[in-house]
């Protein structure tokens, strides 16, 4: 019990922080991700169903494998790849540039990109990966836990990029939704393998790396760059 606790301290600390921010923000910045709903009300089901999918996670076996690598190591080295991931969405951007309003200006994105971090973390990765990973046990059993992993991490790393791509708009060219869609799995993989050997706060810190390269740095360059 006490193994468990920990991992859901951290998380409500988390999540409590990613609601008050959106208590604290208008709701103008989160309308193109929950068009039509209320953040607050939003933040607070996905915090109580994150917390349901970490603690089922957990007592299903989900815990760090025997003889992973330090986590300060993971950890550079995936914040390394996303950054590489960043530079990679930038050269998309310069060579199709994406729509000039895309991003949450400053300074509501300093508290609106940790917030929503929270949120994509709680819907495509906590809660996926615990109805996967409950469903793969119940079919196959504890002893086939081992096999379960890779298959489960693939299968949720593939949910945020088929959303990208599905919010496309109609005019993008394919080369670009494909270009995207492949960056967005390769930050999904690293983030889900991050996951398994570190917990959600690692996996959300490899996040905040690549929105603040990308989203907030990059964000605010490009109004110029782009002009």
């Amino acid at each position: 019990m006490a193994r468990l606790g920990r991992p859901l301290a951290v998380y409500a600390v988390l999540a409590g922080l990613a609601l008050a921010a959106a208590c604290a923000l208008p709701p103008a910045p989160f309308m193109r991700f929950l068009p039509g709903l209320p953040p607050v009300p939003v933040f607070a089901a996905a915090a109580l169903a994150g917390a349901l999918a970490l603690a089922g996670l957990e007592a299903q076996g989900w815990t760090r494998p025997p003889g992973a690598a330090p986590r300060l190591r993971i950890l550079a080295a995936a914040t390394g790849i996303v950054a590489l991931c960043a530079a990679a969405a930038i050269a998309i951007d310069l060579a199709a540039p994406f729509p000039r309003g895309m991003n949450v200006p400053s300074p509501q994105a300093l508290l609106f990109y940790p917030a929503i971090a929270v949120l994509v973390e709680i819907v495509f990765h906590l809660v996926p990966l615990a109805l996967v990973w409950s469903a793969a046990n119940a079919a196959l059993g504890k002893a086939a836990r081992d096999r379960l992993v890779l298959p489960c991490l693939a299968a949720v790393a593939l949910l945020e990029p088929a959303f990208q791509i599905a919010l496309s708009p109609p005019q993008t060219p394919l080369w670009v939704s494909a270009a995207v869609g492949l960056n967005v799995l390769v930050i999904n993989l690293v983030q889900l393998a991050v996951f398994r050997r570190c917990g959600f706060a690692a996996m959300l810190a490899v996040r905040l790396a690549y929105y603040l390269l990308w989203h907030i740095v990059w964000g605010e360059l490009r109004l110029a760059v782009l002009s």
